[in-house]
């Protein structure tokens, strides 16, 4: 398959997965998939108690930085930038953005392996996953989070808790409160050591949760597909005219 098959290929997955994002069911949030090195070092390792033991600290109802991410209280995390954002979740030097798709609340637990939580295994490369969704608030919501490894839950652009650090599969209740009016939800789910990589979510009051806007990764994705399609569009007009 030559580089215009592969690219009108990705264009076609492209538009397909902004179609069935649109119309999937409530319940639904859309996810952004990033791919880490095994050899990546930092804040991801072999096993436990050895690097990666690293602890991302955040404050309770603390924000996002400037790129959408996390901002860590402690100098222990090695993967941040001078503001402290956490960079598990950014395309630079060892962390590759590999797609993007849906996963249902609730979510069973399931293994989540590169590439793009559909692998076997993770002795090459570990993968990192940011969820996102919106819904309407009608009273008292809460989520349930189990994880193997870092997930962390913001409402709303705030800190509302999770599960920090690299742990066997360990599950938190969070209550967010009683809510109404349209509200966005937003899982930074990471794997950082090579014993399993698990995720789990049930939720009360999220029934209509659907996905939310694609991470910027994401949107880089889609204009790509998007532009591929287009070019080879004029091109087949061009040798029809011809």
């Amino acid at each position: 398959m030559n580089w215009k098959s592969l690219a009108a290929a990705a264009a076609t997955l492209c538009v397909a997965a902004a179609m069935s994002t649109a119309a999937n069911a409530a319940a639904t949030f859309g996810v952004s998939y990033f791919k880490v090195a095994t050899d990546h070092g930092g804040d991801f390792g072999i096993c436990c108690s050895s690097p990666p033991a690293t602890l991302p600290v955040i404050a309770l109802g603390s924000g996002l930085g400037l790129d959408g991410l996390p901002i860590t209280t402690t100098s222990s995390v090695v993967d941040q930038d001078a503001d402290g954002q956490i960079l598990w979740w950014k395309a630079h030097t060892g962390v590759t953005a590999t797609g993007f798709g849906t996963l249902p609340l609730p979510l069973p637990l399931q293994n989540m392996y590169v590439p793009n939580a559909t692998g076997g295994d993770n002795v090459d490369f570990f993968l990192t996953a940011i969820l996102s969704g919106t819904f309407t608030g009608h009273g008292a919501t809460s989520l349930t989070v189990s994880s193997d490894d870092d997930a962390l839950v913001y409402l709303d652009g705030l800190y509302v808790g999770g599960l920090g650090g690299v742990h066997g599969t360990t599950t938190a209740v969070l209550d967010l409160g009683n809510l109404a009016g349209n509200h966005s939800l937003k899982v930074f789910y990471a794997d950082r050591a090579r014993v399993d990589a698990k995720l789990a979510l049930t939720g009360i009051g999220l029934d209509d949760l659907g996905p939310g806007v694609p991470e910027p990764a994401t949107w880089a994705m889609m204009i790509l597909g998007f532009g591929a399609a287009g070019g080879m569009l004029r091109r087949r007009k061009g040798l029809a005219a011809v």
